[in-house]
């Protein structure tokens, strides 16, 4: 869980899976409701055309939201 709290979460020599690992938060067990997703973040304009297009009419609630800096 420390892993989950960090704000820099990059690899290190010591653990050069952290970035995979982090990513673990993505993952829900037995699945969810598209109406509890609040918003859905993409890295770049272009990822969020792709993004537009494929969620189509089903928009989160916050929308989809260009955010460079979430990425690692």
């Amino acid at each position: 869980w420390p892993l989950m709290k960090s704000l820099m979460w990059h690899n290190t020599d010591a653990e050069p899976d952290r970035m995979e690992r982090r990513q673990a938060e993505c993952l829900v067990p037995g699945g969810l409701l598209w109406d509890d997703i609040l918003a859905v973040g993409v890295f770049d304009d272009a990822r969020y055309e792709t993004a537009t297009s494929t969620i189509g009419r089903r928009k989160p609630q916050h929308g989809i939201l260009v955010r460079p800096r979430w990425y690692f």
